[in-house]
């Protein structure tokens, strides 16, 4: 597994913002930072370490509740391909699952090795709005459970323990409080020295409101149209 994501120099400022927690659901949810020069010490606080070196560290995610979000496939990481088929052969069959390797693995006490100065250049969006409209596309595939939300939030779910499912419904009224977003967006300003983590409140109100809006339109079985990712 990589180190990490860093942002490209020269892009769109919203790329900071989006390669430490992804999107402000997630990070309500996890808190665990894909920022290449945090990555690995909050993986540290985690899990267990098996090995370390001046490459690479190994941890040991098997006795960790809740399990960080780490998606080996997204994330650039590699695996043993005949091993997975072999081990879990349900995978083959169901596309939706190839999201979820690293808790496979960890069903099955393997461990997971994370590269040291390693990190990808991560070009996520070209835009504000076209990350918005990533944002808008995630709620509505978890919502909606089509086989991109399966291999979202809505298929992760199911790996953690019970009481984190319930976290979840917390994301709402802390939104709202505007007061709790806004200290996480001052303390993410400190530690980043970047404006952009600012937009956290925001971007906070605007999912919960596409939450709110789409579980509407499911209450009354009415099902919006669902393009591609991002559309």
């Amino acid at each position: 597994m990589p180190t990490g994501y860093i942002t490209p120099l020269n892009f769109a400022s919203i790329n900071y913002y989006i390669n430490d927690f992804g999107d402000p659901f997630s990070y309500f949810n996890y808190r665990l930072s894909q920022n290449a020069d945090l990555y690995i010490n909050q993986l540290k606080k985690r899990g267990t370490i098996i090995s370390e070196d001046e490459t690479n560290v190994v941890f040991n995610f098997t006795s960790t509740r809740p399990r960080p979000m780490i998606e080996l496939m997204a994330g650039g990481g590699m695996i043993d391909l005949s091993y997975f088929r072999n081990r879990f052969p349900e995978i083959k069959t169901n596309p939706s699952l190839v999201a979820f390797y690293f808790y496979y693995l960890n069903q099955d006490r393997q461990f997971l090795a994370v590269t040291k100065n390693d990190a990808i250049i991560h070009y996520s969006s070209g835009s504000l709005r076209k990350y918005t409209k990533k944002i808008a596309s995630r709620v509505k595939n978890n919502i909606f459970e089509t086989d991109m939300g399966k291999g979202g939030f809505s298929g992760r779910e199911t790996f953690q323990p019970q009481w984190f499912r319930f976290k979840k419904y917390l994301f709402i009224p802390y939104s709202f409080s505007l007061i709790l977003p806004f200290i996480d967006s001052l303390l993410l300003l400190l530690t980043r020295k970047k404006a952009i983590f600012l937009i956290h409140t925001p971007l906070c109100l605007y999912t919960t409101l596409l939450i709110l809006y789409y579980s509407f339109l499911r209450t009354f079985g009415v099902k919006p149209v669902i393009r591609t990712y991002g559309n």
